[in-house]
């Protein structure tokens, strides 16, 4: 975050650019969700979670999460920004909190009621 107008770019104005650009920015997405994929998956190898088959999607939220709250970070007020520190405590929570819901799931939905 050393330079904010790169984050800017990043964030807020490459959306929407072409399409080319969009499937490129898609694939960084993805590519990123993939590096988190392998970290999870050097814990499902280690016992410490359970082996599924959905984590890519699990992980394509937490990048989307990443990229809005580095968005509003560049986008306020540079007085109204929380300090790189806080954000980052922010975006390990997010991590931790998808691990704990891997840990704990909540009980598969009933059949709908009529």
């Amino acid at each position: 975050f050393a330079d904010p107008r790169r984050l800017r770019i990043n964030c807020v104005e490459v959306t929407g650019v072409s399409a080319e650009f969009e499937q490129l920015r898609r694939q960084v997405i993805r590519d990123f969700s993939r590096l988190i994929l392998e970290e999870i998956d050097k814990l499902v190898a280690t016992g410490v979670l359970p082996e599924r088959d959905d984590y890519l999607y699990g992980t394509i939220g937490l990048v989307g999460a990443f990229h809005e709250l580095m968005t509003e970070w560049v986008l306020a007020p540079e007085s109204e920004r929380l300090d790189i520190d806080s954000v980052i405590t922010h975006i390990q929570e997010f991590f931790r909190g998808m691990l704990l819901a891997v840990l704990n799931p909540l009980p598969a939905p009933g059949p709908p009621s009529a």
